[in-house]
């Protein structure tokens, strides 16, 4: 993922899975001292929050997507 201070404009967007089901919507972003986007934390239909690693997710416009854990450090490794 690549870091980008234009993040904080997905706040309140859906985030959805790489098969299209709808994981949530972003609440907010855990940013390192350094600034750095080191998580998201999602907020899923049930009220409950989950926290994911900005490694696993990919923003492409208006769109926001879940990659699995496997895939992104294949991408990594292949990389």
């Amino acid at each position: 993922m690549s870091q980008n201070p234009n993040l904080f404009l997905s706040v309140g967007k859906q985030i959805k899975d790489e098969y299209g089901r709808v994981i949530g919507k972003i609440a907010s972003f855990a940013v390192t001292p350094n600034g750095k986007f080191d998580a998201a934390f999602v907020e899923q239909g049930d009220g409950k929050f989950l926290k994911l690693s900005t490694e696993h997710l990919k923003f492409d416009g208006a769109d926001v997507t879940l990659i699995s854990k496997i895939k992104s450090e294949t991408n990594l490794f292949c990389d």
